[in-house]
């Protein structure tokens, strides 16, 4: 009876030390699993501190989203100098998910002629620009070549995403090289006729082993009176970007990711 009495308590003893154990360990280890939720308001402390839009869509890939995506709080990223490459990342965020960033495994590309034809894509573009200390001035007006290739950057990421084609926020296996180098922004000031702005950059595609597949040089200009010099410039940006992505043999390379 002794012996038994015995085994019962050591039994009892064994069971409680593993219930006060598991209690211990169990909310511990849900804590440290809990993934971190991103807010709207962390992008803008982000943007704020000066991180930069890779590391900030890094940190939007990696975390669980809790955003805003109304119109009124977009409009807010936006006023702080959230990117638009930015931005589409967060609305293609549902909550309580990650960012979904990788394209389909094939694109459409329809060209001006009106064909279509089906590429296997590579798993996304990132895109970059060549940094200047260039501006352009006329007069006491000045803007810095930098600040134009960003919203050139803004622009043909809008651009290709409407094409079907997502950017991603850092390079990978498979992932094409986009960049953009702005060669010149010139203006033409008239008295009696239309004012105008030319922007020129050329526009390269290298493959995932840093190989040349595609380089041209692009042109867009802006012809009127109604806008001040700053619209004058996004304009002839905008026009350039327009040529970037209706030129068929760059949509080609950038969906089969070779020439």
């Amino acid at each position: 009876m002794n012996q038994i009495l015995a085994a019962l308590t050591l039994a009892c003893s064994l069971l409680l030390s593993a219930g006060v154990q598991d209690d211990h360990d169990g909310p511990t280890q849900t804590k440290a699993s809990l993934p971190s939720r991103l807010s709207n308001q962390d992008v803008l402390d982000m943007q704020a501190a000066g991180l930069s839009g890779d590391v900030i869509a890094e940190k939007i890939r990696i975390s669980t989203c809790d955003f805003d995506t109304a119109p009124p709080a977009l409009a807010r990223l936006k006023a702080a100098g959230v990117p638009d490459s930015t931005i589409l990342l967060i609305l293609r965020c549902q909550p309580g998910t990650t960012a979904a960033i990788l394209p389909a495994a094939q694109v459409t590309v329809t060209t001006d002629s009106g064909t279509s034809a089906m590429g296997e894509a590579p798993k996304g573009y990132v895109l970059y620009y060549v940094k200047s200390d260039r501006k352009w001035r006329l007069g006491v007006r000045s803007e810095p070549y930098d600040k134009i290739s960003e919203y050139a950057e803004d622009q043909i990421t809008s651009a290709l995403e409407q094409r079907g084609f997502h950017r991603l926020p850092i390079a990978g296996a498979g992932a094409i090289r986009l960049t953009i180098e702005l060669l010149e922004v010139t203006s033409h000031p008239a008295a009696f006729k239309k004012p105008g702005v030319d922007a020129s950059a050329t526009v390269t595609l290298t493959d995932n082993n840093e190989r040349l597949i595609y380089s041209k040089g692009f042109r867009g200009e802006s012809r009127t009176v109604m806008n001040t010099w700053g619209h004058l410039i996004d304009h002839a940006v905008e026009d350039m970007v327009k040529s970037v992505v209706s030129d068929e043999v760059f949509i080609k390379v950038l969906a089969a990711g070779r020439r």
